[in-house]
Parts: C-alpha cells; sequence; structure tokens
C-alpha cells in the first residue's frame, strides 16, 4: 500500500511541476453603478408623506473566486460578490407638535451575490482576454427611512425578515496579464441581471488579482 500512495503522490508533484496550474482563487475590489437604488419617489404619494430610499448609484463592489481550470481556454468557478450603495439623509419635519430631525445619516443598499459559471479566453490572438457567465442568487439589504402622517420610520429590510432574494445572470468580460509565476493582475466589467424579477441589478468594474495554485 506505502508503494501505492508513493507512486500516486510521486505522480502528483510530477504532474504539478509540468503542467498549468488547475486551481485559481481571486479577490477583486472596485466599483459598481446600481441601477434600481435611485429609482423611487421620495416625496408622496401619499400627502405629507416622506420617504428615503434612494442611494447614490455608483457605489463599492468587491468579492472572492474559487476557480478551476476544466481546459487550455476553460475554467468554471464559484464565488461571493458584494455591491453596496449608500447616501446621506437629512430631514426636518413637524408633526402634530412633534419635531422628527435626521440629521447628516448614511443609509445602504448592499446586495450580496452567490454565483457559479463558466469563463472561457478568446484564443491566441486574444489570450489574455475571457469572457464569463454564469447564474447567481441575490441577497439583498436595504435601509430606508420613511414619515407617513404619525408614523415614522427607520427599517432594515433584508432576506430574514422580508425574504428579499431573487436569482439572476451575470455575464462580463476580463483582461489579465502574468506579473510572476504565480500571480495575475488583470480588469474585469460585469453586469447582473435580476431574471426572476426583470431588471438590470448592477455593473461593476473591478480590479482582479488572482493566485495560481
Amino acid at each position: 500500500m506505502k508503494y501505492i500512495i508513493l507512486s500516486i503522490f510521486t505522480f502528483f508533484v510530477f504532474q504539478t511541476s509540468i503542467a498549468q496550474p488547475r486551481w485559481f482563487i481571486e479577490g477583486s475590489f472596485g466599483i459598481n453603478a446600481n441601477f434600481s437604488v435611485n429609482r423611487y419617489q421620495e416625496d408622496g404619494p401619499i400627502p405629507n408623506s416622506v420617504y428615503l430610499y434612494k442611494k447614490d448609484a455608483i457605489g463599492t463592489a468587491s468579492g472572492v473566486e474559487l476557480k478551476f481550470r476544466s481546459g487550455k481556454k476553460s475554467a468554471f468557478f464559484i464565488g461571493y460578490n458584494r455591491t453596496m450603495n449608500s447616501a446621506v439623509k437629512n430631514l426636518s419635519e413637524t408633526r402634530n407638535g412633534v419635531t422628527v430631525e435626521v440629521v447628516n445619516f448614511t443609509i445602504r443598499n448592499i446586495n450580496d451575490f452567490f454565483i457559479a459559471g463558466y469563463e472561457r479566453s478568446l484564443g491566441k490572438k486574444w489570450k489574455n482576454w475571457k469572457i464569463n457567465a454564469g447564474l447567481g442568487i441575490v441577497y439583498f439589504n436595504q435601509q430606508e427611512i420613511s414619515l407617513e402622517q404619525d408614523i415614522f420610520l427607520v427599517q432594515e429590510r433584508d432576506f430574514k425578515y422580508f425574504n428579499l432574494v431573487e436569482a439572476c445572470v451575470l455575464g462580463g468580460v476580463e483582461y489579465g496579464q502574468m506579473i510572476d509565476k504565480k500571480f495575475e493582475l488583470g480588469f474585469r466589467v460585469r453586469a447582473f441581471y435580476v431574471f426572476s424579477a426583470g431588471y438590470m441589478e448592477s455593473i461593476t468594474a473591478t480590479p482582479v488579482l488572482r493566485y495560481h495554485f
């Protein structure tokens, strides 16, 4: 048995030394453009009501992904991506002798994407370029402030209490360049479309640092 184990180990080391790495792990951090966080109407439609729901369309994007090379030009991946958009809110209202003040208060919208997909190089002439596509589940976390008649409400809507989850598809393009034997530096643009609700959620643009095992 020990000779079999030794043989397998020797074969593995030999293959690793002569073959291209098959596993990669990568991290990314950049910006996102979110198409849904500023679509709200903050005045009305209920008279004398205020809904502080909007966030800035430009926010941050980050993620970590694990990839397995399935061929010379292709790879499969699983990963986690997060986008965050925020806005600073101010409000001063008096209702029935009671003054409501919101001063320099930041509210956030966080989307957590759990994704899986396929990546492919564009060929010899475009070997540094890759396209990727996949499916995912997105969990929403939305902070909101509202004032209606005699009700002042500050809430954080999420999956646990409001079941905010949808299915999405994603697609993107990436340019990468090896900077040494193990590390690759790239830049990726990726779009997320929430098909279960029927709208484009966001586009991310992120530098990517990848480690080749």
